[in-house]
């Protein structure tokens, strides 16, 4: 057999690999997971038979590699801006979840209450499909072309209201802001300009807010006529703050 050849059966028959191993020995009288200076050998039943094998040791990172090239497992930054889980249904297919959703046995797939779609991708299914469900992780994206406007209101990412005051004279990639929770110490904080973005207007926090209101649980959208209902709905219900007329 060759490496890849190898691989290949490690791929398929290792199941879920723990985030402490580090590397994966093959040899015919079994495998050896190895996590840091720990390893333990077991006999498996899925070498039966090959009694000829050239030793080899892969990297958790190519196991985990061949695995998403069998299963075709669909990449985390194109999972849409709504989705925080994936996983793929006995049928091989990959969808993406806004909730955690629950392997239902008896229907076959993922039972879920928000929003859900198919990514596009289907591929082989290894071992038990309920142990698929993965989180969604996201990079961290910078915020770009923002101008900045002096005594303009900005917000940090992690939501914190700052007012712009400069730019650090020693650092152009930092701004100089007061912060609104800070106003009362008259509290000025450097903070990347990479991580400033204009402050929302009350029709951004409407449409943000709006995003989220439930969808239909088995179709994973609504319709046009159901969605308008269901913003009258969340406003008469105080869910959704209600636009000052001007």
């Amino acid at each position: 057999m060759t490496r890849d050849e190898q691989l290949e059966l490690v791929a398929r028959n290792i199941g879920e690999i723990n985030e402490a191993v580090q590397m994966v020995g093959l040899s015919s009288s079994g495998v050896t997971i190895m996590s840091g200076l720990v390893s333990e050998s077991r006999a498996v039943s899925w070498l039966n038979g090959i009694v000829s094998l050239q030793p080899n040791t892969f990297t958790r990172s190519e196991v985990e590699a061949k695995q998403r090239e069998i299963t075709r497992e669909p990449d985390d930054k194109d999972a849409p801006d709504w989705a925080y889980f994936k996983g793929q249904c006995p049928n091989g297919f990959w969808e993406w979840y806004e909730e955690e959703p629950v392997p239902d046995d008896s229907k076959g797939y993922f039972i879920h209450h928000k929003r859900g779609v198919f990514s596009g991708c289907k591929g082989e299914v290894i071992g038990d499909w309920r142990t698929t469900l993965k989180q969604v992780k996201r990079e961290e994206k910078e915020m770009e072309n923002v101008e900045f406007v002096h005594g303009g209101r900005y917000q940090h990412k992690f939501g914190d209201i700052g007012k712009f005051i400069g730019i650090d004279p020693e650092n152009d990639k930092v701004g100089v802001f007061l912060m609104e929770s800070d106003c009362d110490l008259c509290t000025y904080n450097g903070l990347l300009l990479s991580q400033m973005k204009p402050e929302p207007s009350d029709r951004d926090e409407f449409i943000e807010a709006a995003k989220k209101l439930d969808c239909h649980p088995q179709e994973g959208m609504l319709s046009r006529h159901d969605f308008c209902g269901a913003i009258f709905d969340a406003i008469a219900e105080g869910r959704l703050k209600s636009p000052e007329v001007k």
